[in-house]
Protein backbone atom coordinates (compact mmCIF):
# COMPACT_ATOMS: atom_id res chain seq x y z
CA UNK A 1 0.00 0.00 0.00
CA UNK A 2 1.71 3.29 -0.70
CA UNK A 3 0.15 6.83 0.26
CA UNK A 4 2.37 10.30 0.61
CA UNK A 5 3.18 12.07 4.04
CA UNK A 6 5.17 15.60 4.67
CA UNK A 7 8.76 14.91 5.02
CA UNK A 8 9.28 18.42 7.47
CA UNK A 9 9.78 16.56 10.47
CA UNK A 10 12.73 14.94 8.79
CA UNK A 11 14.72 17.94 9.04
CA UNK A 12 14.10 17.81 12.57
CA UNK A 13 17.24 19.10 14.52
CA UNK A 14 15.97 17.77 17.88
CA UNK A 15 18.22 14.41 17.90
CA UNK A 16 21.24 13.23 17.04
CA UNK A 17 20.86 11.11 13.67
CA UNK A 18 23.36 8.50 12.20
CA UNK A 19 25.38 9.97 9.00
CA UNK A 20 23.40 7.50 7.22
CA UNK A 21 20.10 9.34 7.71
CA UNK A 22 21.06 12.25 5.62
CA UNK A 23 20.64 10.21 2.66
CA UNK A 24 17.10 9.62 3.38
CA UNK A 25 16.57 13.02 4.15
CA UNK A 26 17.82 13.96 0.96
CA UNK A 27 16.26 11.05 -1.11
CA UNK A 28 12.63 11.99 0.66
CA UNK A 29 13.34 16.08 0.13
CA UNK A 30 14.64 15.22 -3.79
CA UNK A 31 10.97 13.61 -4.43
CA UNK A 32 8.23 14.87 -1.69
CA UNK A 33 5.55 12.41 -3.26
CA UNK A 34 7.67 9.56 -3.20
CA UNK A 35 5.43 6.42 -2.06
CA UNK A 36 6.64 4.36 1.13
CA UNK A 37 6.35 0.86 1.33
CA UNK A 38 4.00 -1.18 3.55
CA UNK A 39 5.99 -3.34 6.04
CA UNK A 40 8.58 -5.40 4.17
CA UNK A 41 6.60 -5.12 0.74
CA UNK A 42 7.00 -4.24 -2.46
CA UNK A 43 5.18 -0.90 -3.95
CA UNK A 44 2.95 -2.85 -6.08
CA UNK A 45 0.74 -0.85 -7.24
CA UNK A 46 -1.79 -3.56 -9.43
CA UNK A 47 -2.14 -4.45 -5.18
CA UNK A 48 -2.34 -1.07 -4.41
CA UNK A 49 -5.95 -0.55 -4.94
CA UNK A 50 -8.77 -2.02 -3.51
CA UNK A 51 -11.67 -3.70 -5.33
CA UNK A 52 -13.46 -0.85 -6.66
CA UNK A 53 -10.02 0.81 -8.04
CA UNK A 54 -9.63 3.47 -5.56
CA UNK A 55 -6.36 4.08 -3.68
CA UNK A 56 -6.37 2.53 -0.31
CA UNK A 57 -5.82 5.09 2.69
CA UNK A 58 -3.75 4.90 5.78
CA UNK A 59 -5.13 3.19 8.54
CA UNK A 60 -6.79 5.64 11.69
CA UNK A 61 -3.15 4.07 14.08
CA UNK A 62 -1.15 6.50 11.49
CA UNK A 63 -2.83 9.49 11.75
CA UNK A 64 -0.61 11.56 13.58
CA UNK A 65 2.46 10.18 12.94
CA UNK A 66 3.49 7.44 10.33
CA UNK A 67 6.65 5.04 11.75
CA UNK A 68 9.30 3.66 8.99
CA UNK A 69 12.46 2.34 8.74
CA UNK A 70 14.93 3.21 5.84
CA UNK A 71 17.75 1.96 4.61
CA UNK A 72 21.18 2.59 5.64
CA UNK A 73 22.49 1.56 2.09
CA UNK A 74 20.13 3.94 -0.31
CA UNK A 75 17.89 5.57 2.22
CA UNK A 76 14.75 3.99 0.87
CA UNK A 77 12.05 3.84 3.63
CA UNK A 78 8.75 1.21 4.11
CA UNK A 79 6.44 1.49 6.81
CA UNK A 80 6.22 -0.51 9.80
CA UNK A 81 3.98 -0.98 12.43
CA UNK A 82 3.11 1.41 15.54
CA UNK A 83 4.91 1.44 19.33
CA UNK A 84 2.79 -1.95 21.00
CA UNK A 85 3.54 -4.60 23.08
CA UNK A 86 3.67 -8.50 22.12
CA UNK A 87 0.69 -10.04 21.71
CA UNK A 88 -1.36 -6.89 23.69
CA UNK A 89 -3.15 -4.40 22.47
CA UNK A 90 -1.60 -1.46 24.30
CA UNK A 91 -0.90 2.06 22.31
CA UNK A 92 0.14 3.75 25.24
CA UNK A 93 3.13 1.56 26.02
CA UNK A 94 6.63 3.77 26.45
CA UNK A 95 8.98 3.77 23.18
CA UNK A 96 12.76 3.68 23.79
CA UNK A 97 14.75 6.89 23.92
CA UNK A 98 14.44 9.37 22.18
CA UNK A 99 10.64 8.47 21.10
CA UNK A 100 9.77 8.95 24.72
CA UNK A 101 9.00 12.59 24.72
CA UNK A 102 4.87 12.19 23.98
CA UNK A 103 3.82 10.77 27.49
CA UNK A 104 0.19 10.26 27.15
CA UNK A 105 -2.03 12.24 29.71
CA UNK A 106 -2.20 8.53 31.87
CA UNK A 107 1.45 7.90 31.46
CA UNK A 108 2.89 5.27 30.42
CA UNK A 109 1.44 1.91 30.71
CA UNK A 110 4.59 -0.41 30.30
CA UNK A 111 7.76 -0.65 28.09
CA UNK A 112 6.84 -1.11 24.66
CA UNK A 113 8.20 -5.05 22.86
CA UNK A 114 6.94 -4.73 19.11
CA UNK A 115 6.54 -2.18 16.43
CA UNK A 116 8.49 0.75 15.54
CA UNK A 117 12.37 0.36 15.59
CA UNK A 118 11.91 -3.25 16.63
CA UNK A 119 10.41 -3.78 13.10
CA UNK A 120 13.55 -2.51 11.26
CA UNK A 121 16.50 -5.25 10.04
CA UNK A 122 20.05 -4.52 10.93
CA UNK A 123 20.73 -2.47 7.85
CA UNK A 124 18.18 -0.14 8.73
CA UNK A 125 17.42 3.71 10.89
CA UNK A 126 14.28 4.59 12.11
CA UNK A 127 12.21 7.83 12.47
CA UNK A 128 8.51 8.85 12.28
CA UNK A 129 6.95 11.36 10.33
CA UNK A 130 4.65 14.04 11.17
CA UNK A 131 1.10 14.04 9.14
CA UNK A 132 -1.09 16.97 11.25
CA UNK A 133 0.00 19.84 8.96
CA UNK A 134 -0.46 24.16 10.40
CA UNK A 135 -3.87 25.03 11.13
CA UNK A 136 -5.79 27.43 7.99
CA UNK A 137 -6.94 30.82 8.41
CA UNK A 138 -10.30 31.51 9.98
CA UNK A 139 -12.80 32.37 6.77
CA UNK A 140 -14.59 36.03 6.74
CA UNK A 141 -18.02 36.76 8.79
CA UNK A 142 -21.08 35.55 7.31
CA UNK A 143 -23.63 37.83 6.84
CA UNK A 144 -26.03 38.62 10.13
CA UNK A 145 -29.17 35.99 10.07
CA UNK A 146 -32.77 37.60 9.91
CA UNK A 147 -34.46 38.44 12.70
CA UNK A 148 -36.52 35.75 14.53
CA UNK A 149 -40.13 36.28 14.57
CA UNK A 150 -42.39 37.86 17.62
CA UNK A 151 -42.25 35.98 20.95
CA UNK A 152 -45.94 35.24 22.61
CA UNK A 153 -47.24 37.70 25.21
CA UNK A 154 -46.34 37.40 27.70
CA UNK A 155 -48.44 36.68 31.24
CA UNK A 156 -49.93 39.93 32.84
CA UNK A 157 -47.88 40.36 36.19
CA UNK A 158 -50.00 40.36 39.24
CA UNK A 159 -51.28 43.79 40.45
CA UNK A 160 -49.15 45.59 43.50
CA UNK A 161 -49.69 45.76 47.09
CA UNK A 162 -51.66 49.27 48.37
CA UNK A 163 -49.29 51.61 49.76
CA UNK A 164 -49.08 52.21 53.33
CA UNK A 165 -51.92 54.67 54.79
CA UNK A 166 -50.52 58.66 54.79
CA UNK A 167 -50.18 60.09 58.03
CA UNK A 168 -53.39 62.17 59.18
CA UNK A 169 -52.72 65.58 59.15
CA UNK A 170 -52.65 68.62 61.79
CA UNK A 171 -55.99 69.45 63.33
CA UNK A 172 -56.92 73.19 62.87
CA UNK A 173 -57.37 75.98 65.38
CA UNK A 174 -60.82 76.39 66.79
CA UNK A 175 -62.71 79.75 65.84
CA UNK A 176 -63.45 82.09 68.49
CA UNK A 177 -67.15 81.28 70.17
CA UNK A 178 -69.65 84.46 69.51
CA UNK A 179 -71.30 86.68 71.34
CA UNK A 180 -75.03 85.03 72.25
CA UNK A 181 -77.76 87.81 70.93
CA UNK A 182 -80.99 88.38 73.63
CA UNK A 183 -83.82 86.23 72.34
CA UNK A 184 -86.90 87.84 70.99
CA UNK A 185 -90.26 87.22 71.27
CA UNK A 186 -92.03 85.24 68.86
CA UNK A 187 -94.94 87.03 66.43
CA UNK A 188 -98.60 86.10 65.95
CA UNK A 189 -98.82 83.93 62.72
CA UNK A 190 -100.72 85.79 59.72
CA UNK A 191 -102.76 84.86 57.79
CA UNK A 192 -102.11 83.10 54.17
CA UNK A 193 -102.12 85.87 51.49
CA UNK A 194 -103.21 85.96 48.13
CA UNK A 195 -100.18 84.85 45.37
CA UNK A 196 -98.88 87.83 44.08
CA UNK A 197 -96.96 88.71 40.82
CA UNK A 198 -93.54 87.74 40.71
CA UNK A 199 -91.68 90.49 41.85
CA UNK A 200 -88.43 91.82 40.21
CA UNK A 201 -85.17 90.83 42.16
CA UNK A 202 -84.44 93.16 44.67
CA UNK A 203 -81.28 94.04 46.24
CA UNK A 204 -79.54 92.32 49.29
CA UNK A 205 -81.26 94.51 52.21
CA UNK A 206 -78.66 94.80 55.41
CA UNK A 207 -78.74 91.93 58.13
CA UNK A 208 -81.12 93.32 60.92
CA UNK A 209 -80.27 92.59 64.46
CA UNK A 210 -81.45 89.22 66.26
CA UNK A 211 -84.47 90.09 67.93
CA UNK A 212 -85.19 87.94 71.47
CA UNK A 213 -86.45 84.53 71.25
CA UNK A 214 -90.71 84.59 71.23
CA UNK A 215 -92.71 82.32 72.58
CA UNK A 216 -94.35 79.92 70.75
CA UNK A 217 -97.55 81.21 68.29
CA UNK A 218 -99.83 78.41 66.99
CA UNK A 219 -99.68 76.49 64.15
CA UNK A 220 -101.78 78.73 61.41
CA UNK A 221 -103.47 76.94 58.63
CA UNK A 222 -101.68 75.64 55.49
CA UNK A 223 -102.05 78.92 52.73
CA UNK A 224 -102.53 77.61 49.06
CA UNK A 225 -99.51 77.50 46.75
CA UNK A 226 -97.32 80.72 45.58
CA UNK A 227 -96.25 80.88 42.42
CA UNK A 228 -92.38 80.50 42.39
CA UNK A 229 -90.37 84.06 43.27
CA UNK A 230 -87.27 85.03 41.44
CA UNK A 231 -84.23 84.06 44.03
CA UNK A 232 -83.20 87.03 46.23
CA UNK A 233 -80.01 88.04 46.93
CA UNK A 234 -78.22 86.02 49.74
CA UNK A 235 -78.10 88.28 53.00
CA UNK A 236 -75.71 88.78 55.53
CA UNK A 237 -75.76 86.34 58.47
CA UNK A 238 -77.03 87.95 61.65
CA UNK A 239 -75.44 87.22 65.03
CA UNK A 240 -75.98 84.05 67.02
CA UNK A 241 -79.08 84.30 69.05
CA UNK A 242 -79.36 83.27 72.63
CA UNK A 243 -80.06 79.38 72.76
CA UNK A 244 -84.29 79.63 73.61
CA UNK A 245 -86.38 77.24 75.31
CA UNK A 246 -87.41 74.58 72.74
CA UNK A 247 -91.22 75.67 71.43
CA UNK A 248 -94.07 73.49 70.71
CA UNK A 249 -94.29 72.10 67.13
CA UNK A 250 -95.90 73.89 65.37
CA UNK A 251 -98.54 72.65 62.39
CA UNK A 252 -97.02 72.01 58.93
CA UNK A 253 -97.50 75.43 56.93
CA UNK A 254 -98.13 75.47 53.03
CA UNK A 255 -95.70 73.95 50.90
CA UNK A 256 -93.96 77.31 49.72
CA UNK A 257 -92.62 78.19 45.83
CA UNK A 258 -88.89 76.93 45.60
CA UNK A 259 -87.14 80.51 45.44
CA UNK A 260 -84.03 80.53 43.20
CA UNK A 261 -80.99 80.36 45.01
CA UNK A 262 -79.45 83.02 47.00
CA UNK A 263 -76.04 83.87 46.75
CA UNK A 264 -73.93 82.46 49.52
CA UNK A 265 -73.20 84.40 52.03
CA UNK A 266 -70.32 85.14 54.75
CA UNK A 267 -69.31 82.32 57.41
CA UNK A 268 -70.51 84.28 60.70
CA UNK A 269 -69.11 83.04 64.06
CA UNK A 270 -69.83 79.75 65.56
CA UNK A 271 -72.81 79.81 68.14
CA UNK A 272 -73.89 77.37 70.40
CA UNK A 273 -74.79 74.20 70.40
CA UNK A 274 -78.91 74.28 70.29
CA UNK A 275 -81.11 71.77 71.26
CA UNK A 276 -82.64 70.01 68.24
CA UNK A 277 -85.45 70.81 66.82
CA UNK A 278 -88.61 69.37 65.11
CA UNK A 279 -88.22 67.86 62.08
CA UNK A 280 -89.84 70.27 59.20
CA UNK A 281 -91.57 68.87 56.39
CA UNK A 282 -89.55 67.82 53.03
CA UNK A 283 -88.62 70.78 51.12
CA UNK A 284 -88.57 70.89 47.43
CA UNK A 285 -85.20 69.81 45.42
CA UNK A 286 -83.23 73.02 45.05
CA UNK A 287 -81.06 73.52 41.83
CA UNK A 288 -77.62 72.42 41.03
CA UNK A 289 -75.48 74.71 42.47
CA UNK A 290 -72.61 76.39 40.35
CA UNK A 291 -69.61 73.80 39.96
CA UNK A 292 -66.86 74.96 42.21
CA UNK A 293 -63.43 75.78 41.96
CA UNK A 294 -61.03 73.01 40.95
CA UNK A 295 -59.46 71.77 44.34
CA UNK A 296 -55.70 71.50 45.50
CA UNK A 297 -53.52 68.78 43.61
CA UNK A 298 -54.02 65.10 45.22
CA UNK A 299 -51.18 62.69 45.90
CA UNK A 300 -49.77 60.67 43.65
CA UNK A 301 -51.29 57.16 42.85
CA UNK A 302 -50.51 53.88 43.02
CA UNK A 303 -48.25 52.48 39.84
CA UNK A 304 -50.95 50.97 37.51
CA UNK A 305 -50.08 47.96 36.11
CA UNK A 306 -47.49 47.32 33.01
CA UNK A 307 -49.65 47.76 29.72
CA UNK A 308 -49.43 45.02 26.94
CA UNK A 309 -45.97 44.69 24.52
CA UNK A 310 -46.28 46.82 21.10
CA UNK A 311 -46.06 44.70 17.87
CA UNK A 312 -42.87 44.24 16.64
CA UNK A 313 -41.30 46.47 14.09
CA UNK A 314 -40.66 45.64 10.26
CA UNK A 315 -36.97 44.23 9.96
CA UNK A 316 -34.60 46.85 9.16
CA UNK A 317 -32.24 45.97 5.76
CA UNK A 318 -29.39 43.93 5.72
CA UNK A 319 -26.05 45.89 6.73
CA UNK A 320 -22.91 46.09 5.00
CA UNK A 321 -20.63 42.97 5.05
CA UNK A 322 -17.83 43.99 7.15
CA UNK A 323 -14.14 43.45 6.91
CA UNK A 324 -12.32 40.22 7.05
CA UNK A 325 -10.95 39.59 10.65
CA UNK A 326 -7.60 38.26 11.27
CA UNK A 327 -6.25 35.10 11.19
CA UNK A 328 -7.52 33.20 14.37
CA UNK A 329 -4.84 31.16 16.80
CA UNK A 330 -4.10 27.38 15.51
CA UNK A 331 -6.52 24.64 17.25
CA UNK A 332 -5.53 22.55 19.66
CA UNK A 333 -4.27 18.72 18.69
CA UNK A 334 -6.35 16.48 17.52
CA UNK A 335 -7.46 13.51 19.67
CA UNK A 336 -5.38 10.09 19.62
CA UNK A 337 -6.60 8.14 16.87
CA UNK A 338 -7.54 4.43 16.80
CA UNK A 339 -5.00 1.96 16.92
CA UNK A 340 -5.40 -1.68 15.26
CA UNK A 341 -5.19 -5.12 16.49
CA UNK A 342 -3.56 -8.05 14.92
CA UNK A 343 -5.79 -10.93 14.86
CA UNK A 344 -3.28 -13.73 12.52
CA UNK A 345 -4.58 -15.36 9.45
CA UNK A 346 -8.40 -14.71 8.84
CA UNK A 347 -10.78 -17.28 9.72
CA UNK A 348 -14.30 -17.42 8.44
CA UNK A 349 -15.92 -18.16 11.27
CA UNK A 350 -13.94 -15.54 13.64
CA UNK A 351 -16.32 -12.16 14.29
CA UNK A 352 -14.01 -9.29 13.26
CA UNK A 353 -14.04 -5.58 14.37
CA UNK A 354 -13.59 -2.14 13.28
CA UNK A 355 -9.37 -1.55 13.04
CA UNK A 356 -8.65 -5.10 13.09
CA UNK A 357 -5.56 -6.78 10.66
CA UNK A 358 -5.68 -10.12 9.17
CA UNK A 359 -3.49 -11.70 6.44
CA UNK A 360 -4.37 -14.44 3.90
CA UNK A 361 -2.37 -15.28 0.52
CA UNK A 362 0.48 -13.40 1.61
CA UNK A 363 -1.33 -9.94 2.45
CA UNK A 364 -2.62 -7.86 5.07
CA UNK A 365 -6.09 -6.47 5.49
CA UNK A 366 -7.74 -3.82 7.86
CA UNK A 367 -11.39 -3.96 8.75
CA UNK A 368 -13.26 -0.79 7.71
CA UNK A 369 -16.11 -2.27 9.72
CA UNK A 370 -17.43 -5.17 12.10
CA UNK A 371 -18.02 -8.11 9.71
CA UNK A 372 -18.53 -11.87 9.64
CA UNK A 373 -17.87 -14.41 7.13
CA UNK A 374 -16.34 -11.99 4.57
CA UNK A 375 -13.66 -12.91 2.68
CA UNK A 376 -11.43 -9.75 2.31
CA UNK A 377 -9.74 -10.99 -1.01
CA UNK A 378 -13.44 -10.64 -2.64
CA UNK A 379 -14.60 -6.91 -3.76
CA UNK A 380 -16.45 -5.38 -0.80
CA UNK A 381 -16.05 -2.18 1.66
CA UNK A 382 -15.53 -4.33 4.56
CA UNK A 383 -11.92 -4.58 4.23
CA UNK A 384 -9.22 -2.61 3.29
CA UNK A 385 -5.69 -3.71 1.99
CA UNK A 386 -3.36 -2.77 4.16
CA UNK A 387 0.43 -4.36 3.01
CA UNK A 388 0.40 -6.68 -0.54
CA UNK A 389 2.17 -9.41 -0.81
CA UNK A 390 6.16 -8.74 -1.72
CA UNK A 391 7.36 -10.14 -5.03
CA UNK A 392 9.83 -13.58 -4.55
CA UNK A 393 13.59 -12.49 -3.44
CA UNK A 394 16.48 -13.97 -4.97
CA UNK A 395 17.91 -17.16 -4.73
CA UNK A 396 19.50 -17.87 -1.50
CA UNK A 397 22.91 -18.99 -1.56
CA UNK A 398 22.99 -22.98 -1.80
CA UNK A 399 23.32 -24.70 1.76
CA UNK A 400 25.21 -27.78 2.79
CA UNK A 401 24.78 -30.93 2.61
CA UNK A 402 22.22 -33.15 4.68
CA UNK A 403 23.28 -36.41 6.33
CA UNK A 404 22.27 -39.55 4.91
CA UNK A 405 18.78 -40.64 5.38
CA UNK A 406 18.22 -44.16 7.40
CA UNK A 407 18.41 -46.96 5.37
CA UNK A 408 14.30 -48.55 3.94
CA UNK A 409 13.05 -51.38 5.04
CA UNK A 410 13.74 -55.07 2.81
CA UNK A 411 11.02 -55.48 0.58
CA UNK A 412 9.36 -58.81 0.14
CA UNK A 413 11.29 -61.72 -2.18
CA UNK A 414 9.41 -61.79 -6.00
CA UNK A 415 8.72 -63.94 -7.73
CA UNK A 416 11.65 -65.01 -10.64
CA UNK A 417 11.05 -63.11 -13.57
CA UNK A 418 12.95 -62.97 -17.12
CA UNK A 419 16.56 -62.07 -16.68
CA UNK A 420 16.21 -58.47 -17.82
CA UNK A 421 18.78 -55.96 -18.30
CA UNK A 422 20.14 -54.52 -15.26
CA UNK A 423 18.79 -51.26 -14.46
CA UNK A 424 20.45 -48.06 -12.43
CA UNK A 425 20.41 -48.16 -8.40
CA UNK A 426 16.85 -46.22 -7.61
CA UNK A 427 17.45 -43.68 -4.74
CA UNK A 428 16.54 -44.56 -0.95
CA UNK A 429 13.41 -43.76 0.27
CA UNK A 430 12.38 -41.61 3.00
CA UNK A 431 11.38 -42.90 6.25
CA UNK A 432 8.38 -43.43 7.22
CA UNK A 433 6.67 -42.77 10.41
CA UNK A 434 6.62 -44.42 13.22
CA UNK A 435 2.79 -44.00 15.05
CA UNK A 436 0.81 -41.49 16.50
CA UNK A 437 -1.25 -40.72 19.89
CA UNK A 438 -3.84 -38.71 20.96
CA UNK A 439 -5.27 -37.04 23.56
CA UNK A 440 -8.49 -35.36 24.90
CA UNK A 441 -10.54 -33.63 28.05
CA UNK A 442 -13.91 -32.22 28.42
CA UNK A 443 -15.21 -29.44 30.54
CA UNK A 444 -16.69 -30.25 33.88
CA UNK A 445 -17.81 -27.22 34.59
CA UNK A 446 -18.63 -23.63 33.47
CA UNK A 447 -16.44 -20.49 33.78
CA UNK A 448 -18.02 -17.22 34.54
CA UNK A 449 -16.81 -14.06 33.29
CA UNK A 450 -18.33 -11.13 35.09
CA UNK A 451 -15.38 -8.52 34.69
CA UNK A 452 -15.41 -6.32 31.69
CA UNK A 453 -12.03 -6.17 30.79
CA UNK A 454 -10.90 -9.02 32.73
CA UNK A 455 -7.21 -8.66 34.46
CA UNK A 456 -6.20 -11.84 34.31
CA UNK A 457 -6.84 -15.30 32.42
CA UNK A 458 -9.89 -17.55 33.82
CA UNK A 459 -9.54 -21.25 33.40
CA UNK A 460 -12.03 -23.47 31.61
CA UNK A 461 -12.46 -26.35 34.11
CA UNK A 462 -11.37 -29.48 33.04
CA UNK A 463 -9.80 -28.68 29.29
CA UNK A 464 -6.51 -29.07 30.67
CA UNK A 465 -3.67 -32.20 29.01
CA UNK A 466 -0.30 -32.51 29.95
CA UNK A 467 1.84 -33.73 27.02
CA UNK A 468 5.49 -35.52 26.35
CA UNK A 469 6.78 -35.45 23.20
CA UNK A 470 9.16 -38.62 22.68
CA UNK A 471 10.74 -37.06 19.51
CA UNK A 472 11.68 -33.73 18.49
CA UNK A 473 10.95 -34.68 14.70
CA UNK A 474 7.58 -35.13 15.07
CA UNK A 475 4.56 -32.88 15.79
CA UNK A 476 1.93 -32.17 17.68
CA UNK A 477 -1.76 -30.72 16.82
CA UNK A 478 -3.53 -28.92 19.48
CA UNK A 479 -7.90 -28.02 19.09
CA UNK A 480 -10.25 -26.81 21.00
CA UNK A 481 -14.26 -26.08 20.55
CA UNK A 482 -17.10 -25.40 22.85
CA UNK A 483 -19.62 -22.75 23.65
CA UNK A 484 -20.09 -19.16 24.96
CA UNK A 485 -23.51 -17.90 26.36
CA UNK A 486 -24.68 -14.27 27.42
CA UNK A 487 -26.56 -14.68 30.82
CA UNK A 488 -29.04 -11.67 30.04
CA UNK A 489 -31.90 -12.86 27.92
CA UNK A 490 -32.71 -9.15 26.93
CA UNK A 491 -32.84 -7.97 23.55
CA UNK A 492 -30.21 -5.42 22.12
CA UNK A 493 -27.45 -7.24 25.40
CA UNK A 494 -24.47 -7.73 23.97
CA UNK A 495 -20.93 -8.86 25.18
CA UNK A 496 -17.65 -9.99 23.53
CA UNK A 497 -15.12 -12.35 25.21
CA UNK A 498 -11.62 -13.95 24.03
CA UNK A 499 -11.08 -17.61 24.04
CA UNK A 500 -7.56 -18.54 24.61
CA UNK A 501 -5.17 -21.32 23.89
CA UNK A 502 -1.95 -21.47 26.20
CA UNK A 503 0.73 -23.72 27.02
CA UNK A 504 2.78 -24.24 30.23
CA UNK A 505 6.30 -25.39 29.59
CA UNK A 506 9.39 -25.37 32.07
CA UNK A 507 9.42 -22.08 33.78
CA UNK A 508 7.22 -20.53 30.85
CA UNK A 509 3.42 -20.26 32.18
CA UNK A 510 0.59 -19.33 30.06
CA UNK A 511 1.99 -18.89 26.48
CA UNK A 512 -0.58 -18.07 23.75
CA UNK A 513 -0.77 -20.35 21.11
CA UNK A 514 -3.91 -19.34 19.67
CA UNK A 515 -6.87 -17.13 20.72
CA UNK A 516 -10.64 -16.45 19.00
CA UNK A 517 -12.50 -13.10 19.70
CA UNK A 518 -16.60 -14.14 20.56
CA UNK A 519 -19.24 -11.64 19.59
CA UNK A 520 -22.64 -12.35 21.34
CA UNK A 521 -25.50 -9.97 20.90
CA UNK A 522 -29.29 -10.52 21.57
CA UNK A 523 -31.39 -9.87 18.54
CA UNK A 524 -34.30 -11.10 19.94
CA UNK A 525 -35.35 -11.54 23.52
CA UNK A 526 -33.53 -15.07 24.57
CA UNK A 527 -29.67 -15.74 25.50
CA UNK A 528 -27.76 -16.29 22.61
CA UNK A 529 -24.95 -18.58 22.27
CA UNK A 530 -22.09 -18.89 19.98
CA UNK A 531 -19.31 -21.65 18.90
CA UNK A 532 -15.64 -21.48 18.82
CA UNK A 533 -13.59 -24.14 17.14
CA UNK A 534 -10.14 -23.75 16.34
CA UNK A 535 -6.76 -25.27 15.67
CA UNK A 536 -2.69 -25.15 15.71
CA UNK A 537 0.33 -27.37 14.53
CA UNK A 538 3.21 -27.04 16.90
CA UNK A 539 6.38 -28.04 15.05
CA UNK A 540 9.18 -29.97 15.99
CA UNK A 541 8.45 -29.97 19.77
CA UNK A 542 11.02 -30.98 22.41
CA UNK A 543 11.26 -34.27 23.07
CA UNK A 544 11.05 -35.66 26.91
CA UNK A 545 9.80 -32.30 28.05
CA UNK A 546 6.14 -31.86 29.76
CA UNK A 547 4.22 -29.05 27.76
CA UNK A 548 0.49 -28.25 29.58
CA UNK A 549 -1.74 -27.06 27.12
CA UNK A 550 -5.02 -25.93 28.83
CA UNK A 551 -7.76 -23.16 27.70
CA UNK A 552 -9.00 -19.92 29.46
CA UNK A 553 -11.37 -16.85 28.44
CA UNK A 554 -11.02 -12.96 29.75
CA UNK A 555 -13.61 -10.51 29.03
CA UNK A 556 -13.52 -7.76 26.67
CA UNK A 557 -16.11 -5.30 27.08
CA UNK A 558 -19.56 -5.63 27.47
CA UNK A 559 -23.35 -4.05 27.03
CA UNK A 560 -24.67 -2.13 30.45
CA UNK A 561 -27.13 -5.24 31.86
CA UNK A 562 -25.46 -8.08 29.82
CA UNK A 563 -25.26 -9.92 33.48
CA UNK A 564 -21.49 -11.63 32.07
CA UNK A 565 -21.07 -14.75 30.10
CA UNK A 566 -21.15 -18.43 30.71
CA UNK A 567 -18.41 -20.54 28.76
CA UNK A 568 -18.30 -24.20 27.94
CA UNK A 569 -20.35 -26.32 30.63
CA UNK A 570 -20.23 -30.03 31.96
CA UNK A 571 -22.37 -33.27 31.23
CA UNK A 572 -25.62 -32.33 33.35
CA UNK A 573 -25.26 -28.23 33.54
CA UNK A 574 -25.07 -26.34 30.17
CA UNK A 575 -23.95 -29.65 28.16
CA UNK A 576 -25.17 -27.45 24.72
CA UNK A 577 -21.76 -25.40 26.14
CA UNK A 578 -19.20 -28.02 27.29
CA UNK A 579 -16.05 -27.88 25.45
CA UNK A 580 -13.27 -30.03 24.60
CA UNK A 581 -9.61 -30.15 24.20
CA UNK A 582 -7.41 -32.49 21.79
CA UNK A 583 -3.97 -32.94 21.08
CA UNK A 584 -2.55 -35.65 18.07
CA UNK A 585 1.29 -36.46 18.70
CA UNK A 586 2.34 -37.86 15.28
CA UNK A 587 5.89 -39.11 15.51
CA UNK A 588 8.10 -38.92 12.02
Amino acid sequence: MAFYVPILTLMNDRYRWPRASIVVVATLVACVTMPIRAGAQDKNKADDKDGQGNSSRPPNAFTSAVPICYSRVNGEPRLVRPWNITNRDVPTCKPPSPWDVSVPSGGWAAACTTGGSFDCERNEYYTQLDMTGPTGPAGPQGPAGIAGPQGPRGVAGSIGATGPQGAVGPRGADGKQGVAGPAGSSGPQGGQGAQGQKGDRGSAGADGSVGPRGEQGATGADGSQGPKGDKGQTGSDGLQGVKGDKGQTGADGLQGVKGDKGQTGADGPQGLKGDKGADGPQGPKGDKGQTGEQGPQGPKGDKGQTGETGAVGPIGPTGATGDTGPAGAAGPAGPQGDGFTFRGAWDTNTAYLVNDVVTENGNSYIARFDSLHIDPTLPGAAWALLAARGETGPAGTNGTNGTNGNDGLNGANGTNGTNGTNGTNGVDGQSGTTGQAGFSQQGSASAFVGSFPSSSYIPVPNLALDVTPLTSTGALIISTDGGVQIVSAVAGQSLVVDIFLLVDTGSMMNKEIGRRRIVIANAVAGATIVNWAFSFVVDSPMAGTLNTYHVSTKGVLTSASSQGAWVSGSSTVRPELRGTLTAVLINK
